[in-house]
Order: structure tokens, then sequence, then C-alpha cells
């Protein structure tokens, strides 16, 4: 059996957010969902994470701001010399969090924006935007590092340009574009997923952007496919990581290959078995660890990135398809559909 090393874990810490978002991905609740982890649970998971050799853990939720013992956790980051993320709707910033942040440096806290203030307001909630503003500035002034994340779909799309300016003029030097797929509450909004023409849109605006603004690291998420280094990421992009280099831990335990694809069943669960068990259990995460050439569709078996692409992200696939390794979104595709 071959060693799958273990790099990247992202941890949906809990279900419980202080907003209503439309398109939540992961479906967030007002109230903490039973049998959700424990501080100590996490303390204890993120021990045992470090074993296999991970280098990054990812704080998502929900709001992981939001549960109680935070800081405790992020203290043990730093007794395991573990690097450590955290991703946030920068709502609130608890004080007693960012104490902790600035003795525990983050390699970044990454903010979700969706738009002009009038759109994300729309999206979250009436005054998330100031309030998101404000945090930003809170963080920059104390020293940590910021960057954000935009989930793009028909209804923002057209903010692309806005955002980039105020990415710009606030100094932030690194932004994620990501695309709305129909999984969590967004199942609900499928009508607002790009369109294939848009998709080809967004490519050349992040081409456009990467080359005006150099000083900001743009960068196309893993569903956008395969693409040369340079283009709309600064490297090659390797292939889907779930489950061959990053897997993901839901609020309950529940383990997927990555927090996306919670549209389909987890893999396994923490408290069923532990975590050094799951990863190295041969019979999961076979969407990349036994992919074969069949597994494509004919579409994708006539592409000479196929063996490294593997019909793209795989949470994309199986939320719009209901089957892994055939991605509708494809950058190589779109970059010939509009040549």
């Amino acid at each position: 059996m071959p060693e799958f090393k273990l790099k990247v874990a992202l941890l949906e810490i809990t279900k419980r957010c202080n907003l209503n978002c439309l398109i939540c991905g992961s479906d967030a609740q007002r109230n903490v969902v039973a049998g959700e982890l424990t501080i100590d649970d996490w303390i204890d998971v993120s021990s045992h994470l470090k074993s296999l050799g991970l280098e990054l853990a990812v704080l998502s939720g929900g709001e992981p701001t939001l549960k109680n013992g935070l800081e405790k956790l992020v203290r043990h980051f730093g007794n395991l010399s573990l690097e450590y993320s955290i991703i946030t709707n920068g709502l609130e910033f608890p004080t007693s969090l960012l104490k902790t942040i600035k003795r525990i440096k983050p390699v970044v806290v990454g903010f979700s924006i969706d738009g002009q203030p009038e759109n994300h307001d729309h999206l979250r909630g009436e005054g998330s935007f100031y309030c998101l503003h404000k945090t930003i500035c809170l963080l920059q002034h104390q020293g940590i590092p910021v960057s954000v994340n935009t989930t793009v779909h028909k209804d923002n799309l057209n903010n692309l340009p806005w955002l980039l300016e105020f990415i710009n003029k606030m100094a932030i030097p690194a932004w994620q574009i990501q695309l709305a797929m129909p999984f969590g509450r967004m199942k609900n909004l499928s009508d607002l997923v790009l369109s294939q023409k848009e998709f080809a849109e967004l490519i050349i605006f992040i081409y456009s952007a990467r080359k005006n603004f150099p000083h900001i690291r743009i960068s196309a998420s893993d569903d956008f496919a395969y693409a040369p280094g340079g283009l709309v990421r600064d490297e090659d992009w390797c292939g889907c990581s779930a489950g061959l280099s990053s897997l993901a831990i839901g609020s309950c335990g529940e383990v997927w290959g990555c927090l996306s694809l919670n549209a389909c069943p987890p893999e396994d669960n923490l408290r069923r078995r532990p975590i050094e068990d799951i990863w190295h259990d041969p019979n999961l995460f076979a969407y990349n660890r036994q992919f074969k050439e069949a597994d494509l569709n004919s579409e994708c078996q006539k592409c000479e990135e196929k063996e490294i692409c593997r019909g793209g992200c795989n949470s994309q696939s199986f939320s719009m398809t209901g089957r892994f390794n055939c991605s509708p979104f494809c950058f190589l595709k779109a970059v010939k559909g509009s040549s």
C-alpha cells in the first residue's frame, strides 16, 4: 500500500455561526449542534494529526471564533509547533483570542468577502460588511496577517473589479477566488452557479488581475481544475489533494477528504475509529487513491493532463453530477472554448 503523507487538515471546529449566509456551504447553525467535538477533543485530534505529518491546520466552521476555548487549542498548536490559519466571517473577534494569536501567530486569518457592502450584506446580514472591515483593520493594526476569500456566483461576478480595488486599497496581500457550488444551503440556490461562459469570463478576470496587480497573490482555488502555473495560480496544479495529502474533519468527528465533500457520506468518524486508522485505511478516499482512467468521462479521457487532473475538483464533481472525477468546470476546456 502506498504511503500518503498528510500535510493539510481542514477542521470544522463548530457548526455554530452568528450569521445565516444564503450561500453557506456547510449549512451552519445558530446554536451548537449536538455531539460536537469539544476543545479537548480537538486538542487530542491535533496531536494525532501531527503524528501523521500534519503541517497546517485550517480552522473553519460555522464560525470558528465562537468555539469556547479556542485559545486553548491555539496554544496547543504552539506547543506542537504546528502552523495554523483561521477562516472567519469577521463579524466579531474575541479579545482573548486576539491576545493569543498575537503571541502564537497564524499563517493567515482569511476573511470571507462576497462583494460590495450592499451585496455582502444581502448575502450575510445587515451591517456584516462594516463589522468585517472593522475586524480586518483591527488585525492588521495588531500585525496579524490577513487574506480574503471570495465565493463567486452570478450575483457577485460583476463585483470582482470593486473587490480587487478594495483589497489593493486595504493592502491585503492575498485573495483566493472559488466557485459557488450546490452543496450546503447553496443547494437551494443552484441557479446562481456560473454558466460555462461566465466561468470563462472569470478566468480572464483572474489572469488580468494577476498581471495588473502582481503584488497581490491572487489565486484560483482547486475547483478551477488543472491550469499551468502563472496563469490563474502561481504554481502548477497537482490535482485534487483530498485523501492524498489533505483531509477534513467535521464538527461531530466526520472525516472527509475535503470539507466541501460534505454533500457525500463521510469516509468514517473519529468517534468510531482513531484518525490514524482512518487515514491509513486502503479502502477509503477511493476517488483519488484508487483512481483509474476508466473513472473519467469520455471528454476527460482525451485530455493530456488526465493523470494529474483526475477529472478536476471532486467536491464540485459530486455536488453537480452525483459522481466523482468528472468536474463540470475546467480551465483548459474554458480557455479552448473562448479562443
